[in-house]
């Protein structure tokens, strides 16, 4: 009996590989398992033979005695300048070595401005040394942010002066706390042992009402992780010493800090320049106009209790881990970062196969794949013009873009409605001028031209992923939902153009989840997308970063283009000779 003839659009037309894609996606989950399977418990110092107590009440005082101070708490303040002062006698008759650091950095919306860090320093039988940071500039009156916590250090300056310790201790009264951590950055980059800083503990806002839990922030401002015993011994001695669990940052807020790395706590800059750090504050934002009655003795003192424990353990610990590979804190346990990291590299093995093997099978079958990756190119050339243009505008007079490499504020992010417009007139005027008459649809347009548009688009897609692997593989989570979604279009076509339109925004799930996290987690609030153009167009979001992110928004382009019905390819180059 005779085969029946072969239907048209059955296997045989097939694009994506489907078997393959199976197969490599099961193989590529074993290192995501194993990543979070393979965890390792960090080595902690042992809890000490003799607690500790704290004077919550004196800490409540010396912050206090900054609150009354008067002047600008901006940095850089008369305020701020009083606090300084305050915080050098302190020290001083305390016992301690005490060093002031005058300089200058860039502020966003200030320019340059003058700054002032003071350094109290004991040393310890040892040449390492542990640090605890706060910074005197702050929000409105400062009550909260940040004097509650310069009380709390300058008690903990006092209580431990004259003590015979292991490794030495430095207290650190930085500037610009408020605007970046320029002062955090100074500290680090000029005392000359600051490599010798094993741990460092920041107090940040921990003025709250009464049995208030600790918050811990280790979020970097670049692909890096803190110290794991740094991390296990601050939450055991939150627990142990607040009577509670502290607030830790999950899964996804660590992940995507990593990916699109950004904080305004000092930890950020610090751990970026390799000083294992760790950030501790209490309650949410700060109050403006807190006084010196919202200072609570036995919230602070709760606070200085956890910290002087936590330092004594720290100090007779064996060893302290330094920071290195981005790790997942879960719980007490931490998943290796590299195992992380791999996870999502081979996670983009199945698509960058199946899109090889598309390109392949439109080779053998004659499907022209030039027109659409020149195509592709023109839309690229559009995006990397809008990064062009912020770049060029952050270095104009005017600040309509901010050129400051500092994490943008909630409703203030360096990025005016001016620097928007001029920007996206550059854009538009590009596309209008430059990339339109290039790429518009010339009927008759064939199923052939838009695979072959479609093809070139997952090849601009895999080339932006590969260079994410290389430069930071956690931002991947940005892209690959989208790679992934992209390979079922050819499947989601018979569908209709809603099935695809909706197939493509599932793929869009990668950048949600950055703006979410930047909106609800990091307090952004609505200036979250305004932020991440802000970050991009400072530096503080690397270029190694934001340009194949700005590849693969050409390549989700090109692809919204074929869905609707808008895409026609690119007229070919013409011949120089005949």
């Amino acid at each position: 009996m005779p085969r029946p003839p072969r239907q048209p659009g059955r296997s045989r037309g097939r694009l994506v590989s489907w078997p393959l894609y199976r197969l490599l996606l099961v193989v590529c989950l074993i290192p995501g398992l194993a990543a979070f399977l393979f965890v390792r418990e960090p080595a902690l110092p042992e809890q000490p033979t003799r607690e500790l107590t704290f004077d919550g009440t004196a800490a409540a005082n010396r912050a206090a005695a900054l609150v009354s101070l008067t002047g600008s708490r901006a940095p850089g303040g008369a305020g701020t300048e009083a606090a300084a002062e305050r915080v050098r006698k302190s020290l001083s008759s305390d016992g301690y070595s005490v060093d002031d650091y005058t300089f200058a950095a860039q502020l966003p919306g200030r320019g340059a401005v003058a700054l002032h860090n003071v350094i109290g320093f004991q040393r310890g039988t040892s040449p390492q040394v542990i640090a605890v940071i706060a910074h005197r500039d702050g929000i409105g009156s400062g009550a909260d942010d940040n004097d509650s916590s310069t009380g709390v250090m300058l008690e903990l300056a006092h209580e431990l002066a004259g003590s015979t310790r292991e490794r030495g201790l430095v207290f650190v009264s930085t500037d610009a706390g408020t605007t970046g951590g320029q002062g955090a950055i100074h500290f680090d980059e000029t005392w000359p042992q600051s490599d010798q800083v094993v741990a460092a503990v920041v107090l940040d806002s921990v003025a709250a009402p009464d049995g208030t839990a600790l918050r811990i922030a280790v979020r970097p401002d670049t692909p890096r992780g803190t110290s794991a015993t740094v991390y296990a011994a601050t939450r055991r001695a939150v627990l142990r010493y607040m009577g509670r669990a502290a607030l830790t940052p999950g899964t996804i807020d660590q992940v995507t800090g990593y990916a699109i790395p950004y904080t305004r706590t000092e930890q950020g800059p610090l751990i970026a320049r390799r000083m294992p750090t760790v950030t501790l504050s209490a309650g949410g934002n700060p109050d403006p106009k807190g006084t010196f009655e919202d200072l609570s003795p036995s919230q602070l003192g709760a606070v200085g209790t956890t910290v002087i424990n936590l330092l004594g353990q720290l100090d007779t610990a064996t060893e302290i881990e330094g920071t290195g590979a981005p790790g997942i804190f879960l719980g007490s346990s931490t998943a290796r970062g590299r195992l992380v990291q791999l996870a999502l590299v081979v996670l983009l093995a199945p698509f960058i196969a199946c899109v090889l093997d598309a390109a392949a099978r439109c080779r053998r079958r004659r499907v022209p794949i030039a027109p659409g990756v020149i195509a592709y190119a023109w839309r690229s050339s559009t995006w990397l013009s809008v990064l062009i243009a912020l770049w060029a505008l952050s270095l104009l007079p005017g600040d309509l873009v901010s050129s400051v490499n500092a994490p943008p504020e909630p409703g203030d992010t360096g990025l005016t409605a001016t620097g928007i417009l001029l920007t996206t007139l550059i854009g538009v005027g590009w596309w209008s001028l430059a990339v339109r008459p290039q790429i518009r649809v010339r009927p008759p347009v064939g199923g052939s031209d838009r695979t072959g548009g479609l093809v070139a688009a997952w090849l601009g897609l895999s080339f932006a992923g590969l260079v994410l692997c290389a430069v930071n593989p956690f931002a991947l989570i940005i892209v690959l939902p989208l790679a992934h979604a992209c390979l079922w279009l050819p499947r989601f076509a018979t569908a209709g153009r809603w099935a695809m339109l909706a197939l493509l925004a599932i793929g869009l799930i990668g950048p949600l989840v950055i703006i979410w996290e930047l909106w609800g987690g990091q307090g952004l609030g609505s200036s979250a997308p305004r932020a991440v153009v802000a970050m991009a167009a400072s530096g503080y979001l690397s270029p190694a970063v934001s340009i194949p992110l700005a590849l693969a928004g050409a390549a989700a382009t090109q692809m919204l283009a074929i869905v609707l019905g808008r895409y026609g390819g690119a007229r070919p180059p013409k011949r120089l000779y005949p």
